[in-house]
């Protein structure tokens, strides 16, 4: 989903990079969502140095849903996120909003850069659109951390949204009824869920159905 989200903004905006970093289970860093166009060495800095470093990364989380531009920051170009890593790849000006249903802490960020500095006014007011529609995969993306699931439970889980009983996942999965009926609780549990019915549309919606 949050591929889809940013692709379609790409092709809306004409930008010439932009990515979507998400806390992980580091306080201190990120992890890369999705990626358009970054060089690996500015996408770690970006999920890394950023969050743990930067003083940027507080203005981002103290802008909450808008975009903080370059110009909207005093001397970013002397910055060692400027003169470093955004500068000698090519960006001229770009933003950092931050998405998600933690802003203040920077749940996650939309990243922009743009080849030129001369901007149409409406670019600001379209990204922080864009970060509004990332939203909601940044909290399924964050619910699946907070659920911890094992690949085998992901497995059953994606099983379960699709309708198959116990039985029926045993068979497609090769293992017994047993193992089947642990992952199952397994999975109620981590999930917060008290039926088969209230996971598998939460599944569902998080995009784990299997065809």
């Amino acid at each position: 989903m949050a591929r889809g989200l940013l692709a379609g903004l790409i092709a809306g905006v004409p930008c010439a990079a932009a990515a979507i970093t998400i806390r992980g289970d580091r306080p201190d860093a990120h992890r890369l969502l999705a990626n358009g166009g970054y060089p690996r060495t500015t996408v770690h800095y970006l999920t890394v140095d950023f969050v743990r470093d930067d003083p940027h990364y507080t203005l981002v989380g103290a802008a909450r849903d808008r975009s903080l531009f370059w110009a909207d920051v005093p001397r970013f170009h002397h910055s060692v996120l400027a003169r470093e890593v955004l500068l000698p790849v090519g960006y001229r000006e770009g933003t950092s909003i931050a998405i998600g249903p933690d802003l203040a802490r920077g749940a996650a960020v939309l990243h922009v850069s743009f080849d030129r500095s001369d901007l149409d006014p409406a670019v600001g007011p379209l990204l922080t659109d864009w970060a509004r529609r990332c939203a909601d995969a940044v909290v399924d993306q964050l619910t699946l951390q907070q659920w911890r699931l094992s690949p085998r439970e992901l497995e059953v889980l994606g099983l379960i949204a699709v309708g198959l009983s116990n039985t029926e996942i045993a068979d497609r999965l090769y293992v017994t009824r047993r193992t089947v009926a642990t992952h199952v609780e397994h999975i109620l549990a981590k999930c917060g869920a008290t039926s088969r019915v209230a996971v598998a549309a939460r599944a569902a919606q998080l995009g784990l159905v299997r065809t």
